[in-house]
């Protein structure tokens, strides 16, 4: 496996060019604004996280409350939606690690798309403590663009369908012919990025993202797996949201374009052998219980553990675990050297704003704290 934490560079960035002005940056200067010496009480039992999340709207400078956004334990079915006034509590933490995902969709138009990751560590959330976050100021969503390619290919092209992805989120795309790649739809936060293909070493990133961005990835190489370590053992647990070990789970991966399926024992583990190293899906199944999706992740010889992973009481169903296809969002769609330059020109036309509206910030900034400079 490779693992690099480099980056060649960050620069601003929004979708939508000119239509996403300078109201963006104000979210991008507040959000960075958390403050993490955060109100907290003990208490006896299972933890909770609040806060009050808020948004600028497309067009509109002024924080409103984020109505309907969600805050989900990621590997768990646990979720609270938040109030009209932006108000969510997210009760039943029962571990004191993990990440918790606030999304909100805006409008549903292009650009209203808001998230955070965040860590229960750092905020020191989970188990017997009940922690406000506050105000949680939610800022559009970012962008990774990159190279990964084949290290036994030689030439410039031959490295499309190399799957680019963030572990356990949604978002993922594949590298065009060159190997080039564009990832949208990233939470602001300390994310990892992963890459991986069919009979290779998966490589990741660990990078820091911020509200809005553009980062760019130093060229990454997937290296051919040895003879005999192109298979490995996954492994995991689950559990109720009360911390109980789950047994008879039924537990489901995807396995090249079909389905394997196992079930937890007493201990709540779940194990696959000779599952293909590289990209593949989860789905936790148990009746009685929320199931659970588990997307992206990577698996690497000899064994890779995961979760553990938790359901909720209640009821649903997970479908068919399908291959996320090259050609539909990734490919030529997805990736490749025409995709990047198209992220360019939006970045620039963005950041003709930039300026403008962090003086607007630093004056809005002036005048809360009264020093007179607005």
């Amino acid at each position: 496996m490779i693992n690099t934490g480099e980056f060649v560079k960050e620069r601003d960035f929004t979708r939508g060019g000119f239509a996403m002005r300078g109201w963006f940056f104000l979210t991008l200067f507040l959000s960075a604004c958390l403050d993490l010496a955060l109100p907290q009480k003990q208490v006896l039992g299972p933890g909770t996280l609040r806060a009050t999340v808020v948004a600028t709207r497309p067009g509109r400078s002024a924080l409103s409350p984020a109505a309907g956004a969600r805050m989900r334990l990621v590997g768990s079915s646990l979720e609270a939606v938040a109030d009209a006034d932006g108000n969510v509590a997210l009760a039943g933490l029962t571990e004191s690690t993990g990440q918790v995902l606030v999304e909100f969709d805006g409008d549903g138009t292009p650009g209203s798309k808001r998230a955070r990751l965040l860590s229960l560590e750092v905020v020191h959330a989970g188990f017997g403590k009940d922690v406000n976050l506050g105000q949680l100021v939610l800022g559009t969503t970012s962008t990774v663009v990159g190279i990964v390619r084949r290290a036994d290919v030689s030439t410039a092209t031959g490295h499309g369908g190399i799957t680019v992805f963030a572990p356990q989120l949604r978002p993922l795309t594949f590298t065009g012919d060159d190997g080039a790649f564009v990832l949208d739809g990233l939470p602001e936060g300390e994310l990892t990025i992963a890459a991986s293909a069919q009979g290779y070493e998966s490589a990741n990133v660990r990078l820091s993202v911020g509200s809005g961005t553009e980062h760019r990835l130093s060229p990454l190489a997937l290296r051919r797996a040895p003879p005999g370590t192109t298979t490995a053992t996954l492994t995991g647990q689950v559990r109720s949201i009360e911390g109980a070990l789950l047994e008879q789970v039924t537990v489901r991966a995807l396995r090249g374009s079909s389905e394997v399926s196992t079930t937890t024992g007493a201990d709540g583990v779940f194990t696959f052998s000779a599952q293909p190293i590289g990209f593949t899906l989860l789905a936790l199944e148990k009746t009685g219980f929320v199931p659970v999706a588990v997307g992206n992740v990577v698996v690497e010889a000899p064994v890779t553990t995961v979760g553990p992973f938790f359901l909720s009481t209640g009821s649903g169903s997970v479908g068919p675990l399908v291959p996320p296809d090259a050609g539909v969002g990734g490919g030529a769609a997805g990736g490749g050297s025409a995709a990047i330059a198209k992220t360019r020109a939006r970045a620039a036309a963005a950041a003709t704003t930039k300026a403008a509206a962090r003086r607007a910030c630093d004056r809005r900034a002036a005048r809360s704290r009264g020093d007179g400079r607005a």
